[in-house]
């Protein structure tokens, strides 16, 4: 009989190092996800869901933030158990729960002390995990904290005791039925846990935008209270998730299902939020506040993943990216979902702060990899949209031609550079989609959780992408104002996907070499107005001009695409555009015109 071998298992021989490291690693943010996780997934279990509240406690008159929810309470024995690593009373699995989120993330953020809580069949119990330094080693110990007890038989240290008494009366944590609560007593006793938890967390509302860009969803009936007690408002605001808060302050959205060719099927949520960024319009104003106070950026424009109801490499005030989306203007006014099914081959990394992919490189995923996804797929509402604001920066000029002209002096024919095609690589026209099928005009419904789960796999729709643009880039002033925040200082920026100048029509040297012009044409307004649009084109030339020349080095040799990328950067552009030479040809047209004017003036005179 062949006997059976077993492998001897590999253990830790030094836990405390292990666990430190493990502490020490963590991304001090994702606290907030694992404490409110676990709240949810305990408030859920009841029927109806039980309450979540956010809280402040003051510990020796320094305010330290806290986690109430209502669900399934941990005896004495429990919070012993549980409070150790890789323990929970869910099922353990990679898929599933790590046992630790909590406890380790807290810890990193908290190692001078986190109470945990709970009430179970009318006790409440409590235990300390905390760090501590030891003489020999040069990195801390984390323990559970003996307390000290005195009663009737003397004094005793446990690290779990009874405080039932001290919550007796108390209305907001009944006896009666479940509850737990955790306390972050921070790095130490003097540390303000509501107002500067997380480093370099400088936003009031900073608790309310950890949430809702990390929760797409929460579970039907579940409800975050008092999410906005970091900002020190005294009315409450409740977190409602991204999917939830998107909707309430859109007009339009649409939800297209699409295939991916590595992640599979997906729903891409195109929105148009309410009202217009920066413009005059009261709504767009209102829509704005709203959605900073509710920590969706300044503006609301945002595109992220999500996965199993929670956002992944969420990007707010996404402008600097969105023409590779194909959302090339208006991009303040838009927010785009891509939605992963369950089932989709990913899967959190050990902090679970971004998803990675499964049978690929096991790299991050980022929402750049659905950029061409997203933009063949755009509606045609959308799509109607960002032209109607393209045409608002439109500079219909000769600054094209003049380009031309330029280019066919080079021996640079505008048509030799090649097609993009899905997935390509060579920068160049862009090919045309047909139009799809998109929804009318109307009232705009309210949106169902989308399961992506019941997607069937079938090909993703086409939807026409803007006509091709010449090789010469398309150089106008943008009035965008999403594009002149990024812009803010800055006098151009070259937008590659589209082979496009935005300039900048605030920008300081601009002005001032205007205003130069101005003074030139004298106080009439015609003269003035010629003067500008003389400026202007010069301007636009010298931009256009400069990527052209640029394109020149494209491909050559000691020219890597990082530094083709540096030679147009928005400093590069900026350096170049500061030069006089737009003034200065700028100033020799207008005299000429000048004179023309005149000589034609005598003639009719003669």
């Amino acid at each position: 009989m062949t006997e059976t071998v077993r492998n001897e298992i590999i253990r830790y021989r030094n836990e405390s190092f292990a666990i430190h490291h493990l502490i020490a690693d963590c991304p001090p943010f994702t606290v907030v996800r694992e404490l409110l996780k676990n709240a949810e997934e305990n408030a859920a279990s009841l029927q109806p869901p039980g309450r979540i509240e956010w809280f402040i406690e003051e510990v020796g008159g320094v305010p330290k933030l806290g986690l109430l929810n209502e669900g399934p309470g941990m005896s004495s024995d429990d919070l012993a158990r549980l409070m150790d690593l890789a323990s929970t009373g869910k099922t353990l699995g990679l898929d599933n729960n790590y046992g630790q989120g909590g406890k380790i993330s807290a810890l990193k953020i908290s190692p001078h002390g986190v109470v945990y809580r709970s009430c179970k069949a009318g006790q409440v119990c409590q235990i300390i995990l905390a760090a501590e330094q030891r003489p020999g080693f040069d990195f801390p110990i984390y323990v559970k904290k003996k307390q000290l007890i005195r009663d009737e038989q003397g004094e005793s240290w446990e690290v779990v005791i009874d405080v039932t008494e001290a919550y007796a009366g108390r209305g907001e944590r009944p006896l009666d039925q479940d509850w737990t609560e955790v306390l972050l007593l921070g790095r130490d006793e003097a540390h303000d846990t509501v107002h500067e938890l997380i480093p370099r967390q400088k936003a009031k509302n900073w608790l309310m935008r950890l949430i809702n860009t990390r929760f797409y969803r929460f579970a039907e009936g579940v409800v975050v209270r008092h999410a906005n007690l970091t900002s020190g408002q005294q009315e409450n605001r409740n977190a409602y998730g991204l999917e939830e808060l998107t909707y309430n302050h859109s007009e339009r959205y649409e939800d297209v299902p699409a295939i991916h060719p590595r992640f599979g099927p997906v729903v891409i949520r195109y929105c148009k939020l309410r009202g217009s960024y920066g413009g005059e319009d009261a709504v767009g104003h209102s829509r704005a506040r709203t959605m900073d106070a509710y920590g969706i950026g300044t503006r609301g424009d945002h595109i992220c993943l999500a996965w199993k109801n929670e956002c992944y490499d969420m990007r707010v005030s996404w402008s600097h990216i969105s023409g590779a989306f194909g959302v090339t203007f208006g991009s303040s006014n838009v927010a785009i979902q891509i939605v992963l099914p369950d089932n989709a081959p990913v899967k959190n990394n050990t902090y679970r702060d971004s998803i990675i992919d499964k049978v690929g490189a096991h790299q991050p995923v980022r929402v750049e990899e659905f950029a061409e996804l997203v933009r063949c797929n755009r509606p045609v509402w959308l799509i109607e949209y960002i032209e109607a604001e393209a045409r608002k920066n439109s500079n219909p000029n000769g600054v094209m031609a003049r380009l031309k002209t330029f280019l066919d002096e080079l021996n640079a024919a505008a048509d030799n550079r090649r097609t993009v095609e899905p997935g390509g690589q060579e920068e160049g026209e862009l090919p045309n989609r047909p139009r799809g099928p998109g929804p009318g005009p109307g009232p705009r419904p309210k949106p169902h959780p989308f399961d992506p789960n019941s997607l069937k796999h079938r090909p993703a729709l086409g939807r026409r992408l803007p006509s091709q643009r010449p090789g010469i880039p398309h150089v106008v002033f943008t009035e965008d104002p999403a594009k002149l925040e990024e812009l803010c200082g800055r006098a151009a920026m070259y937008q590659r996907e589209e082979n496009a100048v935005l300039l900048n029509p605030r920008h300081f040297k601009y002005l001032e070499d205007l205003e130069k012009a101005y003074a030139d044409a004298g106080p009439g307004a015609e003269l003035r107005s010629l003067a500008k649009r003389l400026f202007d084109e010069e301007y636009c030339f010298n931009a256009g001009k400069f990527v052209i020349l640029a394109w020149l080095f494209k491909g050559k040799a000691d020219w890597d695409d990082r530094d083709w990328e540096e030679s147009l950067s928005m400093g590069a552009l900026t350096f170049h555009l500061a030069e006089p030479a737009s003034l200065e040809e700028a100033r020799r047209r207008f005299r000429q015109r000048l004179n023309s004017r005149k000589v034609a003036a005598l003639g009719e005179n003669s």
